[in-house]
C-alpha cells in the first residue's frame, strides 16, 4: 500500500460508520457540501454529519495508512528500547523544538504531558484505532 497524503475518510457519528472518500465538496465558507464515495455515488451533507479525517501520507510499521483521528502506538525515541507511548494524530498548529522556538503546522501527536513529536519522527509507529472507533483505547 501507498499512502497518499491527499486521500481522506469520513467519520459518521449517526451511524458510527467510517466511510472511504474518493473526494467531497467545499461551501464558500468553508464547510463541506457534500462527499463523494469509492463507487462514485456523491451526497450532500449538512455540517456535523460527517467528521474528515486527512491521511498523513505515512504507513505505520504493519503497512496500515495513518489518518488524522488515528490512535497509534509509538517508540517515539530511538533510545527508549521498550518504552511506548500512546497518542492520537492531529493536524495543526504545535510549538516548535527548533533553534527559534518557533510554531510549526502539520501531523504531530501528543506522547506525554511534556512532548510534542511530529509525527515522520516516530519510531515503530502501530495504529491501533481511531479517536472514533476506539475512544476507550486513550482513556
Amino acid at each position: 500500500m501507498k499512502p497518499n497524503r491527499h486521500r481522506y475518510r469520513a467519520w459518521n457519528p449517526r451511524n458510527k460508520e467510517m466511510m472511504e472518500l474518493t473526494g467531497f465538496t467545499i461551501r464558500d465558507d468553508g464547510t463541506v457540501n457534500s462527499i463523494i464515495f469509492k463507487n462514485g455515488f456523491e451526497t450532500c451533507i449538512q455540517d456535523g454529519d460527517v467528521i474528515l479525517m486527512q491521511s498523513t501520507g505515512l504507513a505505520d510499521k504493519n503497512d496500515v495508512e495513518i489518518f488524522e483521528g488515528d490512535i497509534i502506538k509509538t517508540n517515539w525515541h530511538p533510545l527508549s528500547v521498550g518504552r511506548f507511548n500512546i497518542g492520537v494524530v492531529t493536524f495543526g498548529v504545535y510549538e516548535g523544538h527548533d533553534d527559534w522556538g518557533s510554531d510549526n503546522t502539520g501531523f504531530y501527536s501528543r506522547v506525554s504531558d511534556c512532548n510534542i513529536v511530529e509525527l515522520p519522527n516516530f519510531h515503530g509507529m502501530r495504529v491501533l484505532g481511531s479517536i472514533y472507533q476506539n475512544p476507550e483505547l486513550i482513556k
